[in-house]
C-alpha cells in the first residue's frame, strides 16, 4: 500500500479541516467566555471603566491616588478636594478591598501614572480575606479581569496562587471555568460589544456618589469591641500593606492613611491601624472615637447611607478635611487657575449640578403613592 506523503494532496486536505476545526472551538471559547465573565460594569462599580477614565487623564496630571475599601471608595470625593485646595487625585477603592489587591493595582497604575501621595485605608489590617471565602473572591476577580496588564495580571495571579493553595492559575486566565454557569444572569450588556460605561459619571472621578440618607444610632460601646478578632489572622493583610508603603518608596511617593469615619470601626482595627501608621512613619487621619466624629462636623441623621459608609453629605464634609490634610502634610501644588488642569473646574462644575439636584430631590421627599379610584 501506497504510504501519503505530507506534501500530498489528501494529506493537506485533513489538516487544514483540522486546524479549522480547532480555530472554531478556540473562537466559540473565546465569545463564550466574553459573554458569560462578569464584566464587573456597569453595575459592579465600574471597574474597567474607572481603571480607563484614569488611563485618559493625562499622564502627570494626578497628585493623588486614594486606593482601599467601600468607606473610602464613599467618603473620598477628588473633585471636592480640587475646589478646596487644586490637588487632583483619582479614587479606586473597591468594596471588601484587600492589601494584596491593592499592590497590583499600584503597580499597573504606576505604569500610567506617577503620583506625589498615595492614600490607602489599610481597612483589612486585621482580616484574612482570602480568596476562599466567596465574599472576598469577588474583589480579587474584579481586578485580575479589570487589569489590562498582562505582565501585572501574571504576577498577581501567581502570587493568589502561591498565597492560597486551593486557587488555581486556570481559573483566573480562562474565566470561562468559572462562570460556565451564569447562564440565568445574563442581560442584555453581556451580548453588548458598547466599550463606553453609559452609566458611568466621569466627574465624579472615581468615587461612589450615593444620595441616599439613612439616620443611625451610636452603638453602645465605640470602637466596637470584638472578642473573635486575632490580629495574627491579618498577617498576608500586613505583609502586603508593608510591600505597599515600599513600592510608593521606591518610585519617589509619600503615604498617607486616611481612616474613614464609619460606624463598624473595631478597637483591633484602629489599634492596628495606628501601630502601622506609626512603625511606617505615616500620617494618619481616624475617627476613633464619638468626640472625634462630632468636632468635625460629621452627622449621624444625615452623613451616612448606611452604618458603615457616607453620603455625599459626609463626603462633601470629609473630602474637604482631606484636602486640608494633604495641604498640611505634603505642601501639593495648587493648580487652579492653571488652563492645563481647566477640566478639573469642568469636573466640580458637574458635581455641583449632581449635588444640587439630589438635595431637591431630598426636600422634596419620596413621592407619594396615588390612591386607587374609589
Amino acid at each position: 500500500m501506497k504510504e501519503e506523503h505530507p506534501n500530498n494532496p489528501p494529506f493537506r486536505r485533513v489538516a487544514a479541516k483540522c486546524a479549522l476545526f480547532l480555530a472554531l472551538v478556540v473562537a466559540i471559547g473565546a465569545v463564550l467566555q466574553t459573554i458569560l465573565r462578569h464584566k464587573w460594569s456597569p453595575y459592579v462599580e465600574n471597574v474597567s471603566t474607572r481603571y480607563q477614565a484614569l488611563m485618559e487623564e493625562p499622564a502627570g496630571t494626578i497628585d493623588v491616588l486614594y486606593l482601599g475599601s467601600s468607606p473610602l471608595y464613599a467618603a473620598v470625593n477628588p473633585a471636592v478636594i480640587w475646589n478646596e485646595s487644586g490637588v487632583t487625585g483619582y479614587n479606586l477603592g473597591l468594596s471588601n478591598q484587600n492589601a494584596m489587591t491593592v499592590y497590583y493595582e499600584l503597580q499597573y497604575l504606576l505604569k500610567h501614572h506617577t503620583p506625589q501621595v498615595v492614600c490607602i485605608d489599610a481597612n483589612s489590617i486585621v482580616s484574612d480575606r482570602t480568596p476562599e471565602n466567596e465574599e472576598y473572591e469577588t474583589t480579587y476577580r474584579k481586578v485580575v479581569d479589570a487589569i489590562p496588564d498582562l505582565g501585572v495580571k501574571a504576577a498577581f495571579i501567581r502570587d493568589i496562587c502561591r498565597t492560597y493553595d486551593d486557587q488555581h492559575a486556570y481559573d483566573y486566565w480562562l474565566p470561562l471555568f468559572r462562570y460556565h454557569d451564569r447562564w440565568s444572569e445574563l442581560s442584555r450588556s453581556d451580548f453588548s460589544l458598547q466599550t463606553e460605561d453609559i452609566y458611568y459619571q466621569y466627574f465624579s472621578k472615581g468615587c461612589l456618589l450615593e444620595t441616599g440618607v439613612e439616620a443611625q444610632v451610636w452603638p453602645g460601646v465605640y470602637p466596637l469591641q470584638d472578642d473573635t478578632i486575632d490580629p495574627a489572622d491579618g498577617a498576608v493583610e500586613q505583609e502586603y500593606y508593608n510591600r505597599i508603603v515600599q513600592l510608593c518608596r521606591e518610585n519617589g511617593i509619600q503615604v498617607a492613611v486616611i481612616l474613614p469615619p464609619h460606624l463598624g470601626l473595631t478597637q483591633a482595627k484602629y489599634d492596628a491601624v495606628a501601630a502601622f501608621s506609626a512603625e511606617n512613619d505615616l500620617p494618619l487621619l481616624a475617627y476613633p472615637t464619638e468626640e472625634s466624629w462630632l468636632a468635625d462636623g460629621f452627622d449621624l441623621d444625615t452623613d451616612l447611607y448606611e452604618w458603615n459608609h457616607l453620603n455625599i453629605y459626609g463626603q462633601a464634609k470629609f473630602s474637604a478635611i482631606v484636602a486640608d490634610c494633604l495641604q498640611e502634610w505634603f505642601g501639593l501644588e495648587d493648580h487652579r487657575g492653571d488652563p492645563a488642569y481647566a477640566a478639573w473646574d469642568e469636573a466640580y462644575a458637574e458635581y455641583l449640578d449632581f449635588f444640587a439636584q439630589a438635595e431637591a430631590a431630598l426636600a422634596e421627599g419620596p413621592a407619594e403613592e396615588e390612591l386607587p379610584a374609589a
